[in-house]
Parts: C-alpha cells; structure tokens; sequence
C-alpha cells in the first residue's frame, strides 16, 4: 500500500496476543493511519532507514528500544519514541540520554494520549509550512520553470475521464479503510463535490486539502495525478473568478493588477 501521508507510526513489538495486537493496531490507526508494524529490530531499522522522507513516530517495547534507539535516534526524520513496559528505575537511566523519548509502563490511554497531542501538533506545523514554504525555497528562475510547474500546468488542460472523481474516491477509500473521519468526508464529497465549488472544497479544513499540498510540495507524482482533475477544476475556478473581479474593479474605475 502506497503512504499518501507526510507521517507514519512504527510499532515496534514483543510477547504480544494475536487478539491484544488487533485492538492496538486499531487504536494506533486512528491516530496515525499509516502504521507499521515490526517483531525484528533490524528490519524495523532498515524500513526506517528506507522511509527517511517520512515523519516517524516510533512506539517501542522496552526490550526491543535498548538496541533500536541508539541507532535511530539521530535520524531526522525520528519525530518521538514512545517506549513501554518501563517500570523500573534503573531501566530508566540510559533513557534520559534520548530527548525525543518518553517512557509509559504500557500501552495505556496516557502514551495514546500524547502520541495524540505530538500527532496533531506535527500536523499543525505541516499546514503552516505550506504558506512559509516560498521563504524557505531559492526560487530562481530555473527553478520556476522547472518540470513539475510543467506537469501542473499539463494536469491542468488534458482531458478527463467521466468517472474521474470515482476513480479518486475509490482510490482514496481504499487507502483510509480504517479512517472513519477520512471516509466521511470522501462520503460528503462524492456526494456534494461539483467543478463550481473546487475552492470550497480546497480550503475546507480537511485531510484532503492536507493530502494535496503534501503532495505538491513534495512533488509526488501520484498524487498530483489523482487529484489532477480537482486541479484543473480549481484552476478553471479561480480563472474565471479573476475575470470578475477584473470585470467589476472596471465597473467601479478601481485599478487593479493581474
């Protein structure tokens, strides 16, 4: 399965039920939808290592975080680690040596909790790059001219299929099988969503508004793709609101520029 998401969580597991491993496992998915899940500490570390373009926030036993942590704390793309079954004081001295751990007896409602909390404070920054993001960059003029604005402008005039839209939603259902605040809103926008109201939809506080600027910002091909019909619908939109408010500004003898 494809990560359409900017952050994944890592469960990173020992001495767990079959039974009690489905009820983590969904209280996980709730919180980051993209969870993975590892018995093996190598092939944790080299997934890890594979995925350093993606947020990771990593959930661990404490067996298992004596040998991962040392070796992937430094990775930038290491978020928080969560570490469980900490219960004795003199586990807990090499710990301090780590500032992006914390340490909870179990998996219990206080570790859910601020994995929570550290979630939606991520996501709240990720929002908020998107507008810094022209800060950040070195925009050049090769750089504004590059194959990606092509690919965009591209998106923005070729034909669509008629079930365009259902091919996104089905798609997009797939993915967030385990989201039900995800698939409510794919619920509301395959019933409401028309050309017309592109930029409701696109500024509208929701995962897909998050999904499409992550994906623009990092240049993902798939995902500009998928939504390539919502972008030329919104760029459709936006055109002709220009053209009225140019139209208007001309009725009042009000100067504008395009």
């Amino acid at each position: 399965r494809i990560n359409l998401d900017s952050c994944q969580l890592v469960w990173l597991y020992n001495n767990v039920s079959e039974n009690e491993m489905i009820i983590i496992v969904e209280k996980l998915r709730k919180l980051v939808h993209y969870t993975k899940i590892f018995d093996n500490t190598q092939a944790c570390k080299d997934y890890i290592e594979r995925t350093k373009y993606l947020t990771t926030f990593l959930v661990t036993s404490f067996e298992y975080a004596e040998i991962i942590v040392p070796q992937i704390h430094h990775f930038e793309s290491i978020q928080s680690i969560y570490i469980y079954f900490v219960d004795k004081e003199h586990q807990q001295q090499w710990i301090s040596d780590y500032s992006k751990v914390t340490k909870y007896i179990s998996i219990n409602e206080q570790l859910l909790n601020v994995l929570r909390n550290d979630v939606q404070k991520y996501l709240k920054r990720e929002k908020e790059r998107f507008f810094d993001d022209r800060k950040e960059r070195d925009f050049t003029t090769e750089n504004v001219h590059s194959w990606w604005i092509f690919f965009i402008e591209f998106l923005c005039y070729i034909p669509y299929r008629d079930r365009r839209k259902e091919f996104l939603i089905y798609f997009l259902k797939t993915h967030y099988d385990c989201a039900e605040s995800h698939l409510k809103t794919l619920e509301e926008f395959e019933r409401d969503y028309q050309p017309n109201n592109a930029i409701e939809w696109y500024t509208l506080d929701s995962f897909l508004y998050s999904l499409l600027n992550r994906g623009l910002r990092q240049k993902d091909i798939v995902t500009a793709y998928i939504f390539g019909f919502f972008l030329q619908d919104l760029y459709q939109q936006l055109k002709y609101e220009h053209e009225v408010f140019k139209l208007n500004c001309l009725e009042r003898e009000e100067p504008f520029s395009i």
